[in-house]
């Protein structure tokens, strides 16, 4: 697994795209929750998403197929053929800022949505957007526990 991260990660850096550190503050100001000064920063997200896709493709067994999924303007599948496995699904929406979903087997069971806000007051830079829930999946075993009802309090 290391060693499609990495090459992910190498993929990405030769794309010259920006980055934008971790804020460097204790507590985030009142005004930046209200406040998004740079919504276009977070296409990046798509960029390495995509990235994603192309690298687990080339891997024997999976297929990447593009989806057309409701209001998202653009989506793909990576679909492993191993028994046990189940299929990903990104999901980009243009906007401001734009948005990328990532899914397991179906649109309805996201496991991330990012950028999770896009306010000034929850940036955390552009580090690691991605990383964390394609890894975490793609190494597995992962559990999703979808609850039709609330939690009892």
């Amino acid at each position: 697994m290391s060693s499609l991260r990495t090459d992910v990660a190498e993929r990405y850096h030769t794309l010259g795209l920006r980055s934008w550190p971790v804020p460097d503050r204790d507590e985030p100001r009142p005004e930046e929750y209200e406040r998004v000064t740079d919504p276009e920063r977070y296409t990046i997200v798509f960029a390495q998403a995509r990235l994603w896709p192309e690298r687990l493709g080339e891997l024997p067994g999976v297929q990447v197929e593009p989806i057309e999924v409701g209001d998202f303007d653009r989506g793909t599948w990576v679909v492993p053929d191993r028994s046990g496995t189940q299929p990903l699904l990104f999901l980009e929406r243009d906007g401001s800022p734009p948005v990328l979903r990532i899914c397991l087997a179906r649109p309805d069971v996201v496991l991330e949505t990012l950028p999770d806000c896009g306010c000034d007051a929850c940036g955390r830079g552009s580090d690691g957007l991605l990383e964390n829930v394609v890894t975490d999946v793609v190494t597995g075993p992962y559990v999703v526990l979808q609850v039709n009802q609330p939690w009892p309090a």
